[in-house]
Formats: structure tokens, sequence, C-alpha cells
């Protein structure tokens, strides 16, 4: 059914749901406004606005196309209704996995890896001193792993693991390395990782609040 629907879209309609597949069953709608024009092959303008207004309006149709839909808990931490809805998922895991599924495997490594370097670009831009994103770096990491970047995925990993015993938490850290580790062991591509877990562990609640480092 789903495979149906997506052939009766435009192109553009398809790509950018292509885009949603590769960066989560639910994803943020400031992710994608990010890295749309870069998957596409078009250049990011870096004015937030603008991209929001090119992308929404594709993002809507997938949402009449009852293929993504607007997560329903999105609201909770928004005060400004200005910030609400933001956060969007596929209606059903299957239809995300049905439109990873008809992709070729260099296609999907192509996207994962162009997400990562939009991803690189914003953390570097954006970087605090005394401050580190483990939301953006974890996202990066899975991104770059599931691209074949093995030896970026690496130092990445490295880094949110530094930072991981530094806090005292040396669990989440091991379970980093060992799934930094599974890129050499491991060439299965067709199991998508949540960029909220490593080694297989929700890690939601760490990377939920924010850390300063002395």
């Amino acid at each position: 059914m789903i495979l149906h629907t997506m052939d009766s879209l435009d192109q553009e309609i398809r790509q950018i749901v292509q885009i949603c597949s590769i960066l989560g069953r639910e994803f943020d709608l400031n992710d994608l406004v990010l890295v749309h024009k870069p998957c596409i092959g078009m250049h990011y303008s870096g004015n937030h606005e603008e991209e929001l207004d090119f992308t929404k309006p594709k993002l809507d149709v997938a949402i009449k196309a009852r293929i993504i839909e607007i997560a329903e808990n999105d609201d909770s931490l928004a005060s400004d209704s200005s910030q609400k809805l933001h956060t969007y998922r596929f209606r059903l895991d299957v239809f995300r996995l049905s439109v990873i599924n008809s992709m070729l495997e260099s296609r999907r490594k192509d996207l994962h890896g162009i997400v990562a370097k939009a991803i690189k670009a914003y953390l570097k831009k954006h970087e605090i001193a005394d401050n580190f994103d483990f939301t953006g770096m974890i996202k990066l990491f899975n991104h770059l792993k599931a691209s074949d970047d093995s030896s970026n995925a690496a130092s990445t990993a490295l880094k949110i693991g530094k930072k991981f015993e530094n806090l005292g938490l040396s669990s989440q850290s091991l379970e980093l390395y060992r799934d930094t580790l599974g890129i050499w062991t491991s060439k299965n591509t067709s199991k998508e990782n949540s960029t909220n877990n490593i080694g297989g562990k929700n890690i939601s609640p760490i990377i939920s609040i924010s850390i300063a480092f002395p």
C-alpha cells in the first residue's frame, strides 16, 4: 500500500519521504530542514525561515497522504504555540521500513553521508564552549556509521565516550565503543539505528538534559 501511495506522489515528495526515513521513525522538523536541500543536491542557505518555507509544504503533502504525521506528544514541552508541532513521525513503522527497503543500499548510504555532513557542519557552526551536544553528536555518529564512514564514526564515538566517562557513565561508554566495533565486525546495513540508542540501550534520559563541563 505504501509503495503504491509513493508511486502516486510527485518526485519531490517521494524524495522528502526518503529523507525522512533516513532520519528515523520520529524526527525533528529542524533536522529535516537542515538536510533537505543537501540531500537533493541543492545548497542550504543557512536562513532557517527560507529553508522552512521550502521544506514544510512538501512535508505537508506527505502528511495529507497519511504517510507522515505530527507526533502526538510534541507540544508537551512547548509553552509558545509557535514552537509546537516540530516533531513528526511515520504513521506506521512499516511505512518507514518499506521506504528504506525500496532504496538501493548505495542510495541509503549516500543519504546518511550527506545528512552526517550537514549535521557536522551545523554542530561546528553552533559549537558552544564548555557545552557538549549529546543529541547532535549521537545523531552524527549513527549517520556516519550507517554511511560506512568507519574512520569518522570511530573518532566521533571516542569523543562521545570520553564525555560519558567524565560523567561517570562508564557502562554507556563501553556500550558505545562496542557499537563502534560493530562497524568492522558486521556490514549488515538493513537495521537502521535510532538516534537515541547506543548498543541497543535507550539513552534518552541522558541526552534530554543540558550538561556543561568545567
